[in-house]
């Protein structure tokens, strides 16, 4: 039966020429290193090297099987890391619920990152504007926006930061037609917003105070749609500081007075809190949002 530390020693003395120094880059005895090569030569039936005084020079057939032998060591290698990975609990799968603009905007530019930190374990992300039930186990990690820290019971997480909603559009629509600078200028332009009653949230609110819906040139009834347009330079709409940021052709044309106790927040289920795939998840986010501009920008705000 082959042996992978025949396979070292194969590999180590093909490296260095000789058992004496390939019994020191394998920290083992030399005695040890040229019994394993004469263990793998009978379990093969083949002699791999020409043992001089000077050193093992390999033959045709060892160069023949080479590659397969570093074939072996990186299967072996992915099998140790796998498993150690597995007992500490960093390989699996994590489940992750947001919006798609934020997994568009947010999420996705963290992923390249988190899958060469952790490449056993597998981000699912379910990108959509339904808010699934973390407490039933529908997700395992959210990455949202709350009203305030009034997040669903039994949900714990990290804060990212604070965020409102302001007035945006394009620069060509800017350049075009100007920006409107408060509430009575916006009917002079073209609206996009979300239709009357959608969104229970302050701007939604007070954005009808300012218009009719007849004065609505389109009604979107998404956030991804309403981002989609002004980047377009089809209206004006309304949008989140953050998300804003994150695109340079965005425009702010002004912010209400109004308080918005928005804020984005990663969120698990207290029953996961100490699961260890979970918090790799959480502390890798967090970090990633630390560092995020558009994050820095907003951190501490609270309206």
């Amino acid at each position: 039966m082959l042996d992978w530390n025949d396979f070292r020693s194969f590999l180590a003395v093909l490296k260095t020429g000789n058992t004496l120094a390939a019994s020191k880059e394998l920290r083992v005895s030399q005695t040890t290193v040229a019994r394993r090569i004469e263990a793998l030569e009978a379990a093969v039936g083949l002699e791999l090297f020409d043992k001089r005084r000077t050193g093992y020079a390999p033959n045709e057939a060892a160069q023949s099987l080479r590659d397969a032998a570093l074939a072996v060591e990186t299967a072996a290698s992915s099998f140790e890391t796998l498993a150690a990975q597995l007992k500490r609990g960093l390989a699996g799968v994590v489940r992750l619920t947001t919006s798609q603009i934020m997994a568009d905007y947010l999420l996705s530019p963290a992923l390249r990152g988190f899958h060469e930190r952790y490449p056993d374990l597998r981000l699912e992300v379910v990108a959509e504007d339904r808010f699934l039930d973390l407490s039933r186990g529908e997700a395992d990690v959210a990455l949202r926006a709350v009203i305030g820290a009034k997040a669903q019971p039994g949900l714990v997480g990290r804060r990212l930061s604070a965020d409102r909603f302001s007035v945006y559009c394009s620069r060509t629509y800017a350049e075009r037609y100007g920006v409107p600078r408060n509430g009575a200028e916006l009917r002079d332009h073209t609206l996009i917003l979300a239709e009357p009653g959608r969104y229970r949230v302050p701007i939604a609110e007070w954005i009808y105070t300012q218009v009719t819906p007849a004065e609505v040139a389109q009604f979107r009834n998404n956030v991804a749609g309403m981002f989609s347009d002004i980047k377009a330079g089809h209206g004006v709409s309304v949008m989140s500081d953050v998300l804003a940021r994150c695109d340079p052709d965005f425009v702010l044309c002004f912010t209400p007075d109004i308080d918005q106790p928005h804020e984005i927040w990663l969120l698990t289920h207290e029953r996961l809190r100490e699961v260890p795939r979970v918090r790799a998840v959480l502390d890798f986010l967090a970090a990633h949002f630390a560092g995020h501009p558009a994050f820095r920008q907003m951190r501490g705000r609270t309206g």
